[in-house]
């Protein structure tokens, strides 16, 4: 089996994107690792086919001012748009004289406001027959 070769730049360089003969990871492609035969393949002439193709086309540059802050905050940015959206709770506070439904508010007259309204609320009285003797 063929050697596997990755290109690991330092931390103030990073690979180049698109480049022919290695990917984003590091990993190192090219034909004598492609056409690689145990018996007659060697390190010796893969280090020199890296050498002459990399010294004309370098898989690695250096990292632009500011690059690692602004990978940290698309990082940031990209895993609060995956996070939970956070639950809310709603807290109802009555109003200070009670349940509106069954009290109604200091100073409020329902007869003045609902003229009928103690005609209909109040019983109907019944007056007892007089008997007879």
């Amino acid at each position: 089996a063929a050697p596997i070769c990755y290109v690991r730049p330092t931390s103030d360089m990073m690979v180049k994107p698109g480049h022919h003969s290695v990917n984003a990871e590091g990993l190192v492609d090219s034909p004598y690792l492609r056409e690689w035969q145990a018996q007659q393949s060697s390190l010796i002439p893969l280090c020199a086919s890296m050498r002459s193709v990399f010294g004309r086309d370098p898989p690695v540059y250096a990292k632009p001012p500011g690059h690692d802050q602004q990978q940290a905050h698309q990082a940031a940015l990209a895993q609060a748009a995956q996070a939970t959206p956070p639950s809310y709770t709603a807290t109802v506070t009555p109003p200070p004289y009670g349940n509106t439904a069954t009290t109604p508010p200091p100073g409020y007259n329902s007869v003045a406001h609902d003229a009928g309204a103690a005609e209909r609320v109040s019983p109907p009285t019944a007056e007892t027959p007089k008997q007879e003797a």
